[in-house]
């Protein structure tokens, strides 16, 4: 089965931090396996705090503005293509 990981360079969710996205694949044994770190976009709006509470869509967790770039990136690889 595929695997593909995408994570955002920005995210401070507790359970998602980007460093953590390799050590995904490592323990996985897929057919094909990529790894993409998102960045840009608007950053974490105001309020937002590290840790649990930054695990809200409006935040780089939930590649604000991003959307419709991360889902194309999706849907190429599941297509066959790299992200």
């Amino acid at each position: 089965m595929p695997v593909l990981v995408i994570g955002h360079a920005a995210d401070t969710c507790a359970r998602t931090p980007p460093g953590s996205m390799d050590r995904i694949t490592a323990r996985t044994n897929g057919a094909r396996e990529q790894v993409v770190t998102v960045s840009g976009g608007p950053g974490s709006p105001a309020g937002i705090q590290a840790g649990i509470d930054a695990c809200v869509g409006r935040s780089p967790h939930g590649f604000i503005e991003q959307e419709a770039e991360v889902a194309a990136g999706i849907g190429r690889f599941i297509r066959g293509g790299k992200y």
